[in-house]
């Protein structure tokens, strides 16, 4: 990895280390530049094919979950553009191997998300809809989208949205979408939904302080009724983890 690309990979780290005031483990997936890393996504996302970072991310996520005993820990994951494909797949193989016990510790958020589908099916045995922490085998997925965001469109943006007459599709999780554009990581989405205000994260920004406002064709009801006369910010888990604090539940 040469110096440029090594400082990116770092910067991105430590804000989120900043962000969120705790450790954090990168798994970097190098850049052949805008070109090739297309059709490279292409490639995994259409072919399911698998790199060495993958592999890797795979390994080191499941060693958290299956190594953790203590059932109120947590492993979060959080995945930036192609590394949505990625994490997808990851959770894709994490599904078929790790127990529903050891799932439900996990949790995932993502930024300007490239990937075509978002696993995560039912928990055996559920049937109770208006409780998601019981209901699918991951807890918590957010996805975060800037609608000008080029790859988030042809991303998450297009493929979360449910066909006409569709209950459900394979794209999971809540989508919040910023009425702006950019797809760098720091600069687009950390900068501007995690605003820093010194050292700490400001306590809110013009994004997260924003009224929700519910796509009713794409969500469900019991979501509905929850985001009514609500803003973003209370209805996103991931900003409840800023400056080291924790969920209320």
């Amino acid at each position: 990895m040469d110096i440029h690309k090594w400082r990116i990979s770092w910067n991105n780290l430590q804000l989120l280390a900043n962000t969120f005031r705790r450790e954090i483990v990168g798994v970097h997936n190098p850049t052949s530049g805008i070109i090739f890393d297309l059709i490279q996504c292409l490639i995994e996302r259409d072919f399911q094919y698998n790199t060495r970072d993958v592999r890797q991310a795979y390994a080191m996520v499941k060693d958290e979950l299956t190594r953790t005993t203590n059932p109120n820990d947590k492993v979060i994951l959080i995945v930036h553009s192609q590394g949505g494909i990625e994490g997808g797949m990851v959770i894709d193989w994490l599904l078929a191997d790790v127990s529903e016990d050891n799932m439900s510790k996990l949790e995932v958020y993502t930024f300007g998300n490239a990937a075509n589908h978002f696993n995560n099916p039912i928990r055996s045995g559920s049937t109770d809809k208006t409780n998601p922490e019981t209901y699918r085998a991951i807890r918590h997925i957010e996805h975060y989208a800037n609608h000008g965001d080029f790859v988030a469109r042809f991303g998450v943006l297009n493929y979360a949205k449910k066909a006409p007459g569709q209950k459900e599709n394979r794209f999971v999780g809540r989508v919040f979408e910023r009425q702006g554009s950019g797809h760098m990581f720091c600069q687009h989405y950390l900068d501007t939904m995690f605003t820093m205000d010194g050292d700490k994260v400001a306590e809110g920004n013009p994004f997260m302080d924003s009224p929700l406002e519910v796509d009713m064709d794409n969500t469900e009801t019991i979501f509905a009724q929850k985001a009514h006369k609500r803003t973003i910010k209370s209805m996103s888990r991931l900003w409840e983890y800023r400056n080291g604090g924790k969920p209320s539940t």
